[in-house]
């Protein structure tokens, strides 16, 4: 076995890289990298079985890319191995999203391998080396990244496997000479019009003749990042767990408070994302100084982040749904896209009902009374048990509830009776009997 081939075996018991079953799509450009990666994969008899091959035309280099395609289609055929191929509009793609054409071509790419990787056990391998992930450090540096980005690719990362990343490219241009292995040149890598290209043709030159050994000295101190990133995410975690609020959807502002703040911009990065969100330095800055201080901004379009009250909260800053409707056990779709759960309980033998289901649990003949699910309006009160009859308003003050939490907040109704008002649950006259049967009721969201 080759020393090259080595090092990728090495990469594959290491990190684990590769279940003892399952497909594996390896993004095949044509290109040195990923023809020796793919002379890995067809040389193991094992691994050859379980591989499919994976190109993508970008329809952006014309003639050449219907080279490459050709070039990848006719090697696959002449190994037996299958192979798959996209065609994509990147440029066309690109103009109506928005993005750069880099981008669009990456997210359309990726899109493709993991749609020929949807089994449990599928794995995408892609043939990034070390030398990639020395410009990729270089890169994430000049655009000012942050921890998480100057650990540079992950050598595992979801289904993505990178066997190749502790391989420098001149091993790998090496091994094609040696192995007689064909590939592909992609014109573009000579222009400096991409940032990249300008990394590798004139600044990391000049910094191996600095330090001979940079991707090796890179790799260890993306290797001492990642385990400190790891630690952080562990701790934003627990944080983000911790500090979920009383209400749906809410952050308690003290608890956010409390932490350090390398820790806090990992939880609100977190929070943010949980919900679609693309974020940005300039966003986090500004949802600390909330945490910090109060207040809200609009950071994208048709969303609010508003502090007060106590409380953190993402939300739509339109106007909540008015309309109403009948609910009946079981799932009942909502139009935010959550749903209420209404489910039958009943206590055995005379037994009661579990305590921690008693707030939300609904006399049995409530129900029978056909109930409709809406938001507040005006005139709207409510009575919790064993206390007085206060208005919304005044309820909603007193239970420090964010304002634009408040119209989004559901109850059931009967008869203009408030009968279970969400976060604060059945209403007094309405709660289960302690022993018999009852409704509990559950708000479950989706996103």
């Amino acid at each position: 076995m080759s020393e090259l081939f080595t090092t990728v075996e090495q990469a594959l018991h290491r990190f684990a890289m590769l279940p003892a079953q399952g497909r594996i799509v390896l993004g095949l450009s044509g290109g040195a990298d990923s023809m020796t990666l793919a002379d890995f994969f067809v040389s193991r008899r094992d691994l050859r079985s379980r591989l499919l091959c994976a190109h993508v035309n970008h329809g952006i280099r014309g003639d050449e890319a219907a080279r490459d395609e050709a070039f990848v289609v006719n090697w696959c055929r002449e190994q037996g191995v299958p192979c798959e191929v996209l065609h994509a509009d990147v440029p066309g793609e690109a103009a109506r999203t928005g993005e750069s054409e880099e981008a669009c071509g990456r997210r359309l790419r990726y899109a493709f391998f993991a749609g020929l990787a949807g089994g449990e056990d599928d794995r995408i391998a892609v043939a990034h080396n070390a030398d990639d992930q020395t410009e990729t450090i270089l890169f994430h540096l000049t655009r000012g990244a942050g921890l998480n980005g100057l650990c540079g690719m992950a050598p595992v990362r979801g289904k993505i496997i990178r066997p190749l990343l502790f391989v420098p490219r001149a091993e790998i241009e090496a091994h094609c000479r040696e192995k007689k292995l064909g590939y592909v040149e992609d014109s573009t890598n000579a222009e400096d019009a991409y940032t990249r290209n300008r990394l590798r043709h004139s600044v990391v030159p000049v910094l191996k003749d600095l330090n001979p050994n940079l991707n090796e000295t890179l790799a260890r101190m993306a290797a001492g990042l990642a385990a400190d990133e790891a630690y952080l995410q562990a701790q934003a975690a627990e944080a983000l767990q911790a500090a979920a609020g009383e209400f749906p959807g809410t952050l308690r502002q003290e608890k956010l408070r409390e932490l350090p703040e390398p820790v806090l911009v990992r939880v609100l990065r977190r929070w943010m994302e949980d919900r679609g969100l693309g974020v940005q330095e300039k966003h986090l800055r500004t949802a600390i100084d909330c945490v910090r201080q109060g207040g809200s901004f609009s950071p994208w379009k048709d969303w609010l982040l508003y502090c007060g009250q106590g409380a953190l909260l993402l939300t739509r800053p339109e106007e909540a749904d008015a309309a109403f409707f009948p609910v009946k056990a079981g799932e009942n779709p909502l139009p935010d896209g959550n749903s209420l759960v209404i489910s039958p309980v009943f206590s055995e033998n005379e037994h009661k009902i579990h305590n921690l289901l008693f707030k939300n649990t609904l006399d049995y003949d409530t129900m029978n009374t056909g109930p409709i699910l809406r938001h507040r309006r005006p005139g709207d009160a409510f009575r919790a048990p064993g206390r007085p009859e206060k208005s919304l308003k005044k309820l909603f003050n007193e239970a420090h509830v964010p304002a634009p939490l408040r119209d989004k907040l559901w109850l059931l109704e009967s008869g203009g009776e408030i009968l279970w008002l969400e976060g604060f649950g059945a209403a007094a006259g309405h709660t289960a009997k302690e022993s018999g049967r009852g409704f509990s009721v559950q708000l479950v969201r989706h996103k």
